[in-house]
């Protein structure tokens, strides 16, 4: 049972990584205000 909760939480653990790497090279990659909602600028 321990080992079903530790795979569960390494597996959450992995996704949060993965949607942080996601998110930091959008920030790298896309020019400034580029990802941004139209609705932001108005």
């Amino acid at each position: 049972e321990k080992l079903m909760r530790d795979a569960k939480i390494l597996q959450l653990y992995e996704g949060t990584a993965q949607i942080q790497r996601l998110v930091i090279a959008r920030e790298t990659l896309l020019p400034r205000g580029a990802h941004e909602p139209a609705a932001a600028h108005a």
